[in-house]
């Protein structure tokens, strides 16, 4: 399966605001779009000419999360397969501090 932004395998794929849109639009569901100037997503906040931001109907626009790079907003993505009944493990190797 490649990225529908950039091509790239997702297999390949590096951590980028190009995959933190992918996995908006294709695990979370969100309308995800590139923004073609700044966009004012409130609380003082910008999206900057080509960002990713998340175009919602009913509330205003808002930054696509850093799934990619950012643990509390990947969390959300297990949240989401949990919440669909998607069976979801996560590992934990003793040793760990």
């Amino acid at each position: 399966m490649n990225c529908p932004h950039c091509e790239t395998e997702i297999d390949e794929h590096e951590a980028s605001r190009c995959l933190d849109a992918w996995v908006a639009k294709a695990v979370m569901d969100e309308l995800a779009l590139m923004s073609p100037s700044p966009i004012y997503v409130g609380r003082f906040d910008w999206v900057k000419k080509g960002d990713w931001y998340v175009a919602s109907e009913n509330d205003s626009p808002y930054r696509v999360p850093y799934y990619s790079v950012n643990i509390a907003a990947a969390w959300e993505v297990v949240g989401h397969f949990s919440e669909r009944q998607y069976h979801v493990e996560v590992w934990e190797e003793d040793g760990f501090d």
